[in-house]
Order: structure tokens, then sequence, then C-alpha cells
């Protein structure tokens, strides 16, 4: 028998963030770069409509941005006693130079198995 989800439209959006990078196309160094591509943080803002430059006709979610990006962060760093700036976190964490779109398809999958 499977575990109930904790926190099932969490869950859903990790899941939206993960398909949009696959869709988009994934960077480093921009939220969204000149081809169209996003980073894992231009992702989830494209997902709750908080950043400039999205075409998002339904209103900015910032309550639902905080928890995708404490979520994923707290996948980074495995904790969020460890987290000060989630933002940082998770934008390092996508540009240095040794991560890969593995790498963060992995992080948005721990994020949604800590939600089981």
């Amino acid at each position: 028998m499977s575990k109930p989800i904790n926190n099932l439209k969490l869950f859903n959006d990790l899941c939206a963030v993960e398909e949009t990078l696959i869709e988009r196309g994934w960077c480093k160094g921009k939220v969204k770069d000149v081809d169209g591509r996003v980073c894992l943080m231009g992702a989830a803002a494209q997902l709750c409509g908080v950043a400039s430059g999205y075409d998002i006709e339904e209103k900015k979610d910032y309550r639902r941005y905080h928890n995708i990006v404490n979520a994923i962060a707290t996948a980074i760093y495995k904790g969020p006693a460890r987290i000060f700036h989630n933002v940082d976190t998770i934008a390092s964490f996508n540009d240095n130079p040794n991560t890969t779109i593995e790498d963060v398809r992995g992080k948005l999958r721990e994020a949604r198995e800590a939600l089981l």
C-alpha cells in the first residue's frame, strides 16, 4: 500500500516545476535565457507567475512560490535548519559548474519524496 501524500498541491507543483524544465529546457546563470530555457528558480517563478517576462493571466501566487522554494531548498541542504536564504541556496546549486539537469531533477524528486 502506498503512503498518503502530505501536501498534494505542493507535490503536484514540484512535478510541474520539473515538467517546465523538461519542456522549456534548463539553463544556468539566468532566470530565463534568450532561448526561453529556465533555471530551477525560473521554472518555479513561471509556474506561480511571480517573475516578469512570463505571459501568465492568472494572479501572482507568492505563497505558492514560497512553498515550492522552501521544499526545493530543504531537499538541497537536507533540512530547513541549514537554510538562511532559500533563493540564494537554489541559485547557487543550479548555477554550480558541477550541477547537471539530472542533479536538479534529483533534488525535485527528493523534495517530492519528503512529502510521502
